[in-house]
């Protein structure tokens, strides 16, 4: 009987606790005393060089993951400058690139006029969500 007894009360308690969280254990620790580890989402673009063909730039371009994660999905913002001096902004979206990983790409980029120069304006990385 008192065998039973205590299978009752152990499947009792966790049914109650199957609900609870560990920071419900830590009644003294607030969250942001709480330490969490941040992998860091980080990549390096290089542009290796371009080439003008009329109205058509192909432009090579090296991206590095630098972070501690994968990236999923990566936009690039280039800036090309005409020998006028007048600016047309175009983004590049791709699939991401593993852990430490490297890759060389080729992006063709239609243009109006002669180009003087291309750069990277700006890198936007998302991570895997698995939730």
């Amino acid at each position: 009987m008192k065998k039973w007894l205590m299978i009752l009360l152990v499947i009792g308690a966790l049914f109650l606790l199957a609900g609870c969280e560990i920071g419900d254990f830590l009644p003294f620790v607030t969250p942001e005393e709480v330490p969490v580890e941040v992998e860091t989402l980080s990549a390096d673009v290089e542009i290796i060089n371009w080439v003008q063909d009329e109205s058509v730039v192909a432009v090579n371009y090296e991206i590095t993951n630098t972070g501690e994660v994968d990236i999923a999905y990566y936009k690039i913002l280039f800036k090309v400058t005409y020998t006028d001096d007048n600016i047309y902004t175009t983004w590049y979206e791709k699939e991401g690139i593993l852990f430490a990983g490297v890759e060389k790409v080729e992006v063709l980029i239609e243009v109006n006029d002669e180009v003087a120069r291309i750069d990277v304006e700006d890198v936007k990385l998302t991570e895997w969500k698995f939730r």
